[in-house]
């Protein structure tokens, strides 16, 4: 049972609860949740209070933090935009940070991680249950991605962490990152905003999403499609219909591939799957498209267990989507951080 009222209360001078149902229209008036469960051990009524006790200072933090937290990314609008990249690439990176710091991402944590290993600038959740945001290995896979990338890095870098969101929703975070760089161009930190998509976000349409948009014009014009003809239309119902969070963060080939195959099963509905490896290849992002009449929670795992077999990688997060026709497409996201070996799709798919 849950209810959830909003009642006039009583605090004292250090904010301390001292009364419920205050009188007077000046009462001070506050949400209230309670919760009523069936009784529980000591043991889980522990745990219980514990995952309470980190997910309402999550929450406290985040809020607090709010207005920081936009500075922090308004500020790395400029150094995405003054960054590496073609011109294209910086101002549609720039662009993405601005329209996700205008509502579209609920954020919730930033820290600034030193080549050294030290932090700086934690916000929200950062400063609480997520002062390590990502594994020691990833951070240094981080680094090298944009020493390996140089001046053709594509910023920010857009990646899922490992780290489940406390607040908004339980999926896995969304980490966008920016390199910040010394004179000679050498990248000395990363700054690091954390946060989750908004529903309106993840479906606004590809054209109005930065960064997918030109992926979506340039998709056009490698496949020779007509933007008003049909192949155009279906080519933006798959972009809209896939998870823009994780669209955004893909390869032009990879996102190519996913949509193409998505758009040959819409008229004729199969069992068929795509596999993408994240930028710092420490997750493998798995869709898996079957006829909607074949779902079932039984199939569903077996589709984890293989595999989570084959590569090796554990299941991390899952979704479901069911198309107005007869397809339906599982999403898994795999924890590959300790495998080292190709994806062998091919084989996966037979």
């Amino acid at each position: 049972r849950l209810i959830h009222p909003v009642i006039p209360v009583e605090r004292d001078g250090k904010g301390q609860l001292t009364g419920l149902g205050a009188k007077g229209d000046d009462a001070l008036r506050e949400s209230m949740i309670y919760l009523e469960t069936d009784r529980v051990d000591a043991r889980q009524r522990r745990r219980i209070e514990q995952a309470l006790t980190t997910t309402l200072g999550d929450v406290r933090a985040a809020v607090r933090d709010w207005p920081r937290l936009q500075e922090a990314m308004a500020a790395d609008v400029d150094t995405v935009r003054e960054g590496s990249g073609s011109p294209q690439d910086r101002e549609e990176g720039a662009a993405l940070l601005e329209w996700l710091n205008k509502g579209m991402l609920t954020q919730l944590g930033h820290l600034t991680r030193n080549r050294d290993g030290s932090q700086s600038e934690l916000l929200g959740i950062c400063r609480r249950s997520a002062r390590q945001i990502l594994a020691e290995p990833s951070y240094d896979r981080a680094f090298e991605w944009f020493d390996r990338h140089g001046k053709d890095a594509r910023e920010p870098l857009v990646i899922k962490a490992n780290r489940v969101s406390n607040v908004h929703r339980r999926v896995p975070l969304d980490l966008f990152i920016v390199p910040r760089r010394d004179a000679e161009g050498r990248t000395v930190a990363l700054s690091i905003h954390a946060g989750v998509w908004t529903s309106a976000a993840l479906a606004a349409p590809p054209a109005a999403v930065p960064r997918l948009r030109t992926q979506l014009t340039t998709l056009m014009e490698d496949l020779s499609f007509d933007p008003n003809g049909h192949a155009g239309r279906a080519l933006v119902h798959a972009l809209t219909t896939l998870p823009h969070d994780l669209l955004v963060g893909f390869e032009t080939r990879d996102l190519g591939r996913v949509t193409t195959m998505m758009m040959s099963l819409v008229d004729r509905p199969r069992a068929r799957i795509a596999l993408v490896e994240a930028p710092l290849a420490r997750h493998i992002f798995v869709f898996a498209w079957l006829p909607r009449d074949s779902i079932s929670t039984a199939l569903r795992l077996q589709i984890i267990e293989m595999l989570e077999e084959m590569t090796g990688a554990r299941l991390l997060d899952w979704s479901l989507e069911v198309e107005g026709s007869t397809l339906a497409m599982l999403r898994f996201v795999l924890d590959n951080r300790q495998q080292d070996n190709p994806i062998d799709e091919e084989a996966v798919q037979e």
